[in-house]
């Protein structure tokens, strides 16, 4: 089941049921804002599974997990996002295996 979560007046909303899941539909990896709880816009959206981030040092992120594209551009499981939300054109390891 799907569905569509709206706050009342800013009021907490409970839901109950059977979920298969009850999130934004925003990839399978992205950064939650931890003011409000909702997913940065802006990130590049990942095609398939992100199973590990790590800081770069520099203000982006080193990202790993299953997945072939970041942001519409082709990476196979690993990938640099950087401090703008861009993916690093020049860091693509290309690796085999789930990482």
């Amino acid at each position: 089941m799907e569905t569509s979560l709206l706050s009342l007046e800013g009021r907490p909303l409970h839901i109950g049921g059977s979920f298969t899941h009850v999130v934004p539909n925003a990839a399978h990896g992205v950064p939650i804002d931890t003011e409000t709880g909702k997913p940065l816009p802006s990130f590049p959206r990942v095609e398939g599974n992100v199973y590990a981030c790590v800081p770069d040092g520099a203000g982006g992120w080193f990202i790993g997990g299953y997945f072939s594209e970041v942001g519409g551009v082709t990476r196979n499981n690993t990938a640099r996002i950087l401090p703008d939300l861009s993916v690093d054109g020049s860091f693509d390891p290309d690796a085999d295996i789930i990482v």
